[in-house]
C-alpha cells in the first residue's frame, strides 16, 4: 500500500489475503459504498482514521487494518505478490503455491 488512492476499501485485497467484503461475509453489496477508497481513511498526519473505520468494521477487522503500515512519504500504490519476500512475482513462488508447499522453507 502506498497513498491508498487507487485501493478500493471493500473490494481490493490490501490488508489481508482477501478483501473486506469476503472477510466480513457481506452478501448484499447495496449495504456498502463500494466507491470508498483507502486514502479516505488516512489522516493528513499519515495515521489511520480510527473513528471513521469503526463506523464500518468490527474490532477484529479494525485491528487487522491498523496493522497495515502507512508510508510516511507520499508514494503511489503498487501491486505486489504477497507470497514472495520482495513482493515480486516469480515462477518459483507460483509453483510452490500451486503445490501448497511452504515457501519459507524453499531452497534458494
Amino acid at each position: 500500500m502506498g497513498d491508498g488512492i487507487k485501493i478500493h476499501l471493500w473490494l481490493d485485497k490490501w490488508c489481508a489475503n482477501d478483501n473486506l467484503v469476503t472477510m466480513l461475509a457481506i452478501s448484499d453489496m447495496s449495504l456498502i459504498d463500494t466507491s470508498l477508497i483507502v486514502s479516505q481513511f488516512i489522516t493528513n498526519a499519515k495515521e489511520w482514521d480510527v473513528m471513521k473505520l469503526k463506523e464500518l468494521v468490527d474490532d477484529v477487522h479494525l485491528q487487522l487494518i491498523l496493522t497495515a503500515r502507512i508510508p510516511f512519504s507520499t508514494i503511489p500504490d503498487s501491486v505486489c505478490w504477497r507470497l514472495s519476500v520482495n513482493g515480486d512475482f516469480s515462477t518459483k513462488t507460483t509453483t510452490w503455491t500451486a503445490y501448497e508447499l511452504d515457501i519459507k522453507n524453499s531452497p534458494s
